[in-house]
């Protein structure tokens, strides 16, 4: 219920907007949601009114006011993800975070949380680029000659499947690869983040990395 120093009125119509989303999901899974701050402006005045002078105060009470739907949502049994957990690569980075993205998308219940979905899958498909690529097998400049970064997981992946997967399907993979990356990369950055792009998100990611374990012969047998 902050406007990190903005106007109210800039934020009014967002507030109001997440105020009736928020009630519709809560309803939707039963949690109990009471929020009696219809506006910014009605919590400016009652938190005049009561004398919150401070941000403590009104810190303190915003959290006991969404104690009981935040207890309840961690609490609740979520419905399965639409991800299915596939097999471990043996890549120990990308599986913990692709592990850790599934629980983080099974707990989530704000935007915050969505969009920190996308930043795990980013970090999983870097972590990705990195097991497969060599340094000094693979290309380690681009096309103008600059240096590939070692977070650049675009190029790096790109430059391990010209050495390694040559011809055949490998327009398709890159195609696959770099649709999952701009869904992390987009998703991240997105205030307007929802549980619906966020699974998108994981499954991409977890999709890519499928692919590049099967090229790169993690699961043959």
């Amino acid at each position: 219920m902050a406007t990190s120093g903005g106007d109210i009125n800039d934020f009014d119509d967002y507030y109001a907007a997440r105020q009736a989303r928020l009630v519709q999901e809560c309803a939707a899974v039963g949690i109990k949601y009471e929020n009696p701050h219809e506006g910014l402006w009605d919590w400016f005045h009652y938190w005049k009114a009561q004398g919150f002078d401070s941000w403590a105060q009104r810190r303190q009470y915003v959290r006991k006011l969404f104690t009981g739907p935040i207890a309840s949502a961690a609490g609740r049994i979520n419905r399965p993800g639409p991800t299915t957990e596939r097999e471990p690569t043996g890549w120990e980075r990308v599986d913990r975070a692709l592990a850790k993205a599934r629980m983080l998308l099974n707990s989530a219940a704000v935007e915050e949380d969505w969009q920190s979905v996308g930043l795990l899958c980013r970090e999983v498909l870097i972590s990705l680029a990195q097991a497969v690529h060599d340094p000094e097998v693979h290309l380690t400049t681009d096309e103008k000659g600059t240096v590939i970064s070692r977070t650049d997981a675009k190029r790096l992946l790109e430059a391990w499947l010209q050495q390694e997967h040559e011809g055949g399907s490998n327009k398709e993979i890159r195609a696959h690869i770099r649709a999952s990356l701009d869904l992390a990369n987009n998703l991240q950055h997105r205030r307007t983040a929802t549980r619906q792009l966020a699974a998108l998100c994981l499954e991409a990611t977890s999709s890519a990395v499928a692919v590049v374990a099967i090229l790169a012969g993690r699961w043959e047998g």
